[in-house]
């Protein structure tokens, strides 16, 4: 996704809700900074829908009380004074069901690198995301080689676990659902 600054002040997040809402483009906010997210690839697409098809029929079946999210949910991190439009999420925390706009506690994000994203996503993202007290995986997705990274909660610490090859399987243990490289990248 390229991103550009969308105002140079700092907002509130009451302005932010208000200046997405009426945007032509998603826009993503961190500490008061408004940002427009624009220009996905096709192959970010395809990514991020091949990630979201096979997480939402796994969990369906599998995972009950527990919904998948695509692209338009958006995330809030109140502590961390932020908002992100995550490429897939999955929230199981009932508030979270029962809210119409924001997730604010999901137990997997996952965000498909784009050039233009790819520090923040390795990076600033990875801090804030963490901060989510529910957050069991946060999974990070290259579309220009097959590699995934999977930073998992572990007790009082975070194990990555790096994935590079087309038969490797991901398994997701908390939510009791497995994801194939070879279908992430068909």
């Amino acid at each position: 996704m390229e991103a550009l600054k969308l105002h140079q002040n700092k907002h509130s997040v009451q302005s932010y809700f208000e200046i997405d809402a009426a945007a032509e483009l998603r826009c993503e906010y961190f500490d008061g900074e408004i940002v427009a997210i624009a220009g996905l690839s096709l192959r970010h697409n395809e990514i991020s829908g091949n990630v979201f098809t096979d997480l939402h029929g796994q969990i369906r079946k599998k995972a009950k009380g527990c919904k998948t999210f695509i692209s338009d949910a958006r995330l809030q991190i109140a502590e961390k004074n932020s908002c992100y439009y995550p490429d897939v999420m999955v929230a199981c925390n009932p508030t979270d069901l029962a809210n119409n706009r924001n997730i604010e506690n999901p137990t997997l994000v996952v965000e498909v690198l784009s050039e233009s994203t790819q520090s923040a996503d390795l990076t600033t993202k990875l801090s804030v995301y963490m901060q989510i007290p529910n957050l069991q995986y946060y999974m990070i997705v290259s579309q220009i080689d097959t590699l995934v990274l999977l930073y998992e909660r572990q007790q009082e610490f975070l194990a990555l676990h790096i994935y590079d090859e087309l038969s490797q399987e991901i398994k997701l243990t908390h939510l009791g659902v497995n994801l194939s490289l070879s279908g992430i990248y068909a």
